[in-house]
């Protein structure tokens, strides 16, 4: 197992390591960086050539502050610097086998990215709005394609990071999301909360939707979900080898789904029952944009049906999205599933690239 921290000071030579797992017949599985400070700093000091939006000395500097969302676009800069990193090690060795290549995993990681890739594939996803970098520009556009509600993701955020769920259907804007606007000494600070905020002052949605289309974010049409038992839903579903297998209905009485925002899951075996035959556009869905990412073993898909379950759209993928704790597919959990994957290509042996807790 190899940590980010050790990796990303250059403490470690994964030559020597990927020739003995290759000589193995092993596979090289790269999991999320996590939510380590450590790695978070070095992440963004190796994306500074890239962006420039702070140098990597004072990035270096910067001390930790739970929860802040900060360098957003130069964190993920530095993610992806890391991953061609890995990639040009791997060229070394065209025959080690890797779970999830590190081609795979920027592309999903970067929701824009991942969407045209998706749409150029064919697979249905929610219209966008492209290249929209700041709030007036946002509203401007909302009018033009009549839109009245949108979703605003950061493009390299996870569990619902820098989101806000943007509505203009009433008298002013109204904003909803997790993320917490805090503004000390004239100087606006973000960060990530479990509770959900409500921000209909514009100069506090200004402010905020500023700073995340500033630093990249995707832009996508706010459609309306399904509902199980008077909650919104979608699912997570995760793809092994191409086949749809773990899947998890999420619930809500917000446009938000994430679990960890106190959010419910659903009964999966009730939903269905219910859909009938229209229940095979999930799965299906799902395996259609797995086969547009060959060179990923697993993906974690966020799947959008309409009510009726008239349509249905993928929402994004996530290359770590594995984690689905006490879900079987066929008695395996994703661990093992993922272990069952790798061994119908007779891959046995494994190591990790990991953060410095060692947690995914």
């Amino acid at each position: 197992m190899v940590s980010y921290v050790d990796f990303l000071r250059g403490q470690v030579d994964l030559v020597p390591l990927l020739e003995r797992l290759a000589q193995n017949r092993g596979i090289l599985r790269i999991e999320s960086p996590g939510e380590d400070f450590e790695v978070e700093r070095l992440l963004i000091a190796r994306g500074a050539p890239a962006t420039d939006d702070i140098a990597a000395p004072s990035a270096m500097r910067l001390r930790s502050d739970p929860g802040r969302i900060r360098y957003p676009r130069q964190w993920l800069a530095g993610f992806s610097h890391a991953l061609d990193e890995i990639q040009t090690q791997l060229q070394l060795l065209p025959g080690l086998a890797v779970q999830n290549h590190p081609d795979a995993i920027r592309t999903l990681f970067d929701k824009t990215r991942c969407h045209a890739h998706l749409l150029a594939q064919g697979v249905a996803v929610p219209r966008v709005l492209l290249s929209i970098h700041s709030y007036d520009q946002l509203l401007e556009s909302m009018r033009g394609a009549q839109l009245s509600r949108v979703f605003v993701k950061l493009n390299g955020g996870s569990s619902s990071s820098g989101v806000v769920a943007l509505s203009t259907t009433g008298p002013r804007p109204l904003g909803l999301t997790s993320l917490e606007l805090v503004r000390q000494r004239g100087t606006a600070r973000f960060y990530n909360n479990l509770r959900l905020r409500h921000y209909d002052r514009e100069h506090d949605l200004r402010t905020i939707l500023d700073f995340l289309l500033g630093q990249g974010a995707h832009v996508e049409e706010w459609l309306p979900k399904a509902s199980q038992a008077d909650r919104n839903f979608d699912l997570r579903v995760v793809t092994f080898a191409g086949q749809a297998c773990h899947m998890v209905v999420r619930t809500s009485r917000s446009p938000l789904t994430n679990l960890h925002l106190g959010n419910r899951r659903g009964d999966l075996a009730a939903l269905r029952q219910s859909a009938g035959a229209r229940w095979k556009i999930v799965p299906q869905l799902c395996e259609q944009a797995a086969a547009a990412f060959p060179a990923a073993l697993y993906v974690g898909w966020d799947l959008l049906v309409t009510p009726g379950f008239r349509r249905a759209v993928i929402l994004e993928g996530n290359a770590f999205g594995d984690l689905l704790p006490g879900v079987e597919h066929h008695s395996r959990s994703t661990y093992q599933q993922a272990i069952a994957s790798s061994l119908t290509t007779n891959l046995a042996a494994s190591i990790c690239v990991k953060n410095a807790k060692g947690s995914s």
